[in-house]
Order: structure tokens, then C-alpha cells, then sequence
């Protein structure tokens, strides 16, 4: 598997979007008095190449291979037993045999559904564990690298190609999140560990 579904990357992406456009408040009395200093340039990136290019990206996606190996190794099985129930009932020579072949075959089937839905949940539930810290540490290298360069905004062409009509070659920043990522990565690899926290059950209303 050499990307995650597009459906979970769109709604990754889309988060990534909304908490840009949404920065929590500043602090203090002190920061509400002397506001950030606005950038002047724009910078453009293919956020998806920067996640699933990255080492972190990378070793992201082993993991979730990992764990749907299991389901992988069911599937293929069940398909090769489908195989030679096909062969054998083609060579059958009484009805009462190709009717037990026909048979296994139906049940066969089934157990590939559901190994094949099993198998879309896992994927989905391992994307989600998975994929998020390194959507956070890439979106972490594109806030600091903007801090540094002056940027005011960073945009995406790859999402919607028509807003932009023209980007510089210079303008794209791709390969250096990814370079940063890397470092990152190299540096602390159980920076993209996925969260162990349990869920705070909610707050119960007051009477």
C-alpha cells in the first residue's frame, strides 16, 4: 500500500486547513498589545508529497502495513482456495461433486467479504492512529519555516489547481519540509508515536 485512502487524507487535510485558519487566541495581555508582524511572501507546497515522501510518512505507512499483514495473509489464502475450488469444479464429474465443490466455493466467498470489510476497518482504525503526528509535525516544519522566511500564507495548488495560475519554481517549499521532517525524525523517531491517552469521558451538567 503506497497511500492511505483518499477519503482519510482529505479529512486530514481539511483539519490541517480549518486549524490554519484558525489559530488559537494569543495570551496575556502583553501579546494581545503587540500583534505578530504580518508576512510578505507566499510559499506554495504539495502537502500531500510532504507527508507520504517524508521518512516519517514513510515509517507511518510500514506500521499500518504491519498490522493489516494478518488480514493480507486470510485474504490472499481465501482467494487461493478459490482458485483451485474453480480448477477442481471445471474437472468435476458428477453433479453431487460439483455441487459440494459450488458449495465451498459460496462459503468461501463470504469469508472473503468479510475478511475484505474487516480488513477496510482495521485499515481505517491504523490510518487514524498513524497518520495524524506526522500530519502534526509536518504542519509544525510549514509554521516554522514560514516564521523564519516571512511568509504570510502557504498554499496547496495540488488541492484545487485552478486558484493558483502561476507559481514560482523558488516558491515551492516541498523539499525543504520534507529535509526538515527528516531531521526531525532522525533526531526523534517517537516524535510521530501515536497518543496513548485515554479519552476524558465527558463532564457531567451540573443540576
Amino acid at each position: 500500500m503506497k497511500r492511505f485512502t483518499s477519503v482519510v487524507l482529505t479529512l486530514f487535510l481539511a483539519a490541517v486547513t480549518a486549524a490554519a485558519q484558525n489559530p488559537p487566541a494569543a495570551g496575556g495581555a502583553a501579546a494581545s498589545s503587540t500583534p505578530p508582524k504580518p508576512g510578505t511572501k507566499i510559499g506554495v507546497i504539495d502537502f500531500n508529497s510532504a507527508l507520504f515522501d517524508s521518512d516519517p510518512g514513510k515509517a507511518a505507512v510500514k506500521e499500518v502495513e504491519k498490522g493489516l499483514e494478518d488480514t493480507k495473509t486470510k485474504f490472499e489464502k481465501v482467494n487461493k482456495d478459490l482458485t483451485d475450488l474453480q480448477t477442481k469444479l471445471q474437472n468435476a464429474k458428477t453433479d453431487t461433486e460439483k455441487a459440494g465443490i459450488t458449495r465451498d466455493m459460496d462459503l468461501r466467498t463470504t469469508e472473503g467479504k468479510r475478511l475484505q470489510e474487516d480488513g477496510q476497518r482495521l485499515s481505517e482504525d491504523l490510518q487514524n492512529k498513524h497518520l495524524p503526528p506526522v500530519v502534526d509535525l509536518i504542519k509544525k516544519m510549514i509554521d516554522e519555516y514560514a516564521k523564519e522566511n516571512d511568509l504570510a500564507v502557504v498554499l496547496d495548488p495540488t488541492t484545487d489547481g485552478t486558484n493558483i495560475v502561476f507559481a514560482a519554481r523558488a516558491s515551492d517549499i516541498t523539499t525543504e519540509i520534507i529535509r526538515r521532517a527528516n531531521a526531525a525524525y532522525a533526531k526523534d523517531p517517537k516524535i510521530i508515536a501515536p497518543s496513548t491517552a485515554s479519552p476524558q469521558p465527558p463532564a457531567k451538567p451540573a443540576n
